[in-house]
Order: structure tokens, then sequence, then C-alpha cells
């Protein structure tokens, strides 16, 4: 039987769904993005690893599992949200329901990393969002100084808005436009030319 995510009974894999391009992976982390015209529905699809989600813009999507009716979530610019997928996989299929186009920059939990850290990263203009067992999530905005950090763990930046940043031993600076993003492999030192906005997640 050919598998075409025409039902919930039929899925394709996330990687195999058309609106949905995997972009990276490594031992760590695969990442992808989603991109979701307005109106446009994805197939039904399978997700079956820890993964975070990442808006990029104000996003309004109606959700439906096989046999429920669809329901309408909300996210935020910036908002991440992580689901445990590989204790409960996932088949589901998303609609876009908002005035935007859908926008996610999503990762994938792999092998856990050699390098983690006990506490959470205390530095200037980044603030502790939420931390889970595979992620701690930080938002990043600065508007009143340019701000230099040391990254100790492996994650994944985000850019919110056009994010100017001179990563590791760059000699000049690069502009992330909003949804571009980098891995992140420490040790690891950051300067951000202000404003910034963005996310930075810590794998664990």
């Amino acid at each position: 039987m050919t598998t075409t995510g025409s039902s919930a009974e039929n899925y394709v894999e996330v990687y195999d769904e058309p609106l949905h391009r995997v972009q990276w992976s490594n031992d760590y982390a695969l990442v992808y993005t989603v991109n979701i015209p307005l109106g446009a529905l994805t197939l039904w699809h399978r997700h079956c690893q820890d993964t975070v989600y990442c808006a990029i813009g104000n996003v309004a999507v109606a959700e439906t599992l096989p046999g429920q009716t669809p329901v309408t979530r909300h996210s935020v610019c910036g908002a991440a949200v992580s689901r445990a997928h590989r204790a409960e996989p996932l088949v589901h299929q998303i609609q876009n329901v908002g005035d935007e186009v859908v926008r996610f920059v999503a990762a994938e939990a792999r092998a856990c990393p050699p390098r983690v850290m006990a506490t959470p990263l205390a530095a200037a203009g980044h603030r502790l969002d939420w931390e889970g067992e595979r992620f701690r999530v930080y938002q990043l905005e600065s508007d009143a100084a340019d701000v230099g950090v040391e990254y100790g763990f492996h994650g994944l930046l985000v850019a919110l808005q056009p994010l100017q940043v001179a990563i590791g031993d760059a000699a000049r600076s690069e502009t992330l436009a909003d949804g571009e993003w980098r891995w992140l492999t420490p040790p690891l030192r950051c300067h951000y030319t202000v404003p910034a906005r963005g996310v930075v997640i810590e794998w664990r």
C-alpha cells in the first residue's frame, strides 16, 4: 500500500511532509523548517522524536488528531514549545487558520550531547523561558548595549528579526534574517549587535 498522508491511517513521516523541509542534522539534532501558506493543510504525518518548535511570527493553526475534531492553537512570535514524541509518537494534521504564513523552526533531540550544563545560563540579554528534560529555552532580547556571551552547551540560535552576530572566531559579524538559525557547538562565544531578538535553545 502506498503511503500518501491522506488519512490518519495512511500518514507520512514528518520528513516526507511537503511543507516541512529538513535543513541539517548531526548526532544530536535534526533541524527542519515548517512553512504553511494561508489556509493550507498539511498531510497527515507522524513525529517520533522529542521536538522543540519555535514560532517565527504570530501563528494560528488548527490541529487535528485521529478521531478528534480540530483544535485551534495560537503562538506568538518567539514562543517555543516541546513535545515528547519519542515516548508518545504523534500523528496529526495541521491547517493554517491565521492571517499570516505559519512559520516554525523545529528541531529534534537525538543523542544527548557530551557536554551538559548543570545550571541554566546566566548572561546579559538572555532570559530563561522554560526548561524540560531535553531542552532549555532562553529568550534573547537586548536593546541597551551590545551583548557578548559564552555558550557552554550544544544548542540552536534562532533569529526572530534581523540579527547581527559574530560567532566564534569570525572576524566580521553576519546578519541572520528572521527564521534563520545556527547550531552552537561549545565552547563558543557570540557577540550580538543590538537590537537583538532571538531564541537560544540548549540541548540536554
